[in-house]
């Protein structure tokens, strides 16, 4: 969109499809965020918190739309562009670091699991993240869930 006149009309369907190319990428990383943030926060009041502050903060994106797309900027919107186009490198970012934590924190949880149970890997296995998982997986398979624990003892859950 930045690369591209915004007040020539032959490049009116080209900023189209790049419209609609920015909407696809916005959209597809609100569902993928929300289910690391409930699949990877332990206890119900910590995940709850969790979800509550991801919207609002989300939601102050819209305030902040209302700041960087001004009355004298169109057609071209190029200050809005840049600023939005940054703010999404960094969420890529966050997210990249975001998963590269939550897979550090999920194998150090599964080799905690392991030690707890006395499996002892060979040094090649404990590189295979994925075996690590699977074999923590199945050890823990039949335990009731913090959640359920949680959630049985409750007095307003009965």
């Amino acid at each position: 969109m930045l690369a591209t006149s915004s007040t020539d009309p032959s490049l009116f369907k080209l900023r189209y499809v790049f419209t609609t190319l920015m909407a696809c990428g916005v959209f597809t990383s609100q569902p993928i965020v929300i289910s690391w943030l409930t699949g990877n926060i332990v206890g119900q009041y910590k995940r709850n918190v969790t979800i509550a502050t991801f919207f609002t903060i989300g939601n102050i994106g819209s305030v902040v739309g209302l700041l960087v797309f001004t009355k004298d900027a169109p057609p071209a919107f190029t200050t809005g562009m840049i600023i939005c186009l940054s703010i999404s490198v960094f969420q890529f970012v966050l997210c990249a670091l975001m998963k590269f934590n939550l897979d550090y924190e999920n194998k150090k949880r599964d080799l905690a699991t392991l030690a707890k149970h006395n499996v002892h890997l060979s040094e090649s296995k404990l590189r295979d993240t994925k075996l690590i998982m699977v074999k923590a997986a199945k050890l823990v398979e039949y335990e009731p869930k913090f959640d359920e624990i949680l959630c049985d003892r409750h007095p307003n859950w009965r």
